[in-house]
């Protein structure tokens, strides 16, 4: 059973809860799934996109994540791709992967920041700067939102501590097939950026090589050559 405290202290099981509880800051956030996880029995997944996360939240999250391994809950998270590029998130990865989490990579982030502890309540980001969210506890919305994860679950790449190369020839082109994709579909380069988890410098980086692989010299001639090109390879566009 799964509690957590209201605004005086006392605690309220996961059934108590209302259907929405809107959460108005990242303190408010980070403790109220704070004290979702400490009473976790089963199961925490989660989808964390970005990997900008600094050695002290790092270090807070590997010894909060090894309580609830020790416990026996059950613990998977989804980052994207270009977390295997980052030796601070690698390191923990390798850490909490020892202790028995799982972890996957994809290429395009469906979801923004997203948690769900023992498939009873769900906690998601509202703003792009996950300063705000909301918990659910609905069954049904609950449900819906674990269908979305296991598909991206059984879709996603098991995360290989791998060397930068390797962890290339594994992630790079489905990066850059994702890139051409939004980039078909009109999305801004900024947009593009945050759903593939990339800084600026390397999202340019990736359209420059897309630009040289298809011998575009400016954004515009790039969406004439990636439109061609789709035609000719009947490669869609999501």
């Amino acid at each position: 059973m799964i509690a957590t405290e209201r605004p005086n202290g006392t605690s309220v099981v996961a059934g108590e809860l209302p259907a929405l509880t809107t959460l108005n800051s990242a303190s408010e956030i980070n403790a109220y799934i704070e004290n979702l996880a400490e009473a976790a029995t089963t199961e925490i997944v989660s989808a964390q996109p970005g990997w900008t996360r600094s050695p002290e939240a790092l270090d807070q999250a590997r010894a909060k994540t090894g309580e609830c391994l020790a416990r026996g809950v059950r613990i998977r998270t989804i980052y994207q791709h270009a977390a295997r590029f980052n030796e601070p998130m690698k390191e923990y990865v390798r850490c909490v992967t020892e202790l028995g989490g799982e972890f996957r990579t994809v290429a395009d982030s469906h979801f923004d920041r997203m948690v769900i502890i023992d498939r009873k309540v769900a906690v998601i980001s509202t703003s792009g700067d996950h300063a705000s969210a909301s918990a659910v506890t609905d069954p049904g919305v609950v449900g819906f939102l674990l269908d979305l994860y296991e598909r991206a679950w059984s879709h996603g790449k098991m995360f290989n501590l791998t060397g930068p190369r390797a962890a290339s020839s594994e992630v790079v082109p489905e990066i850059r097939s994702r890139i051409r994709n939004l980039l078909m579909a009109g999305h801004s380069g900024a947009y593009i950026a945050r759903r593939v988890g990339l800084r600026k410098r390397a999202y340019d980086n990736h359209v420059a090589a897309i630009k040289a692989e298809l011998g575009a010299t400016n954004l515009v001639q790039l969406g004439v050559l990636l439109a061609q090109d789709t035609q000719l390879n009947g490669k869609g566009v999501s």
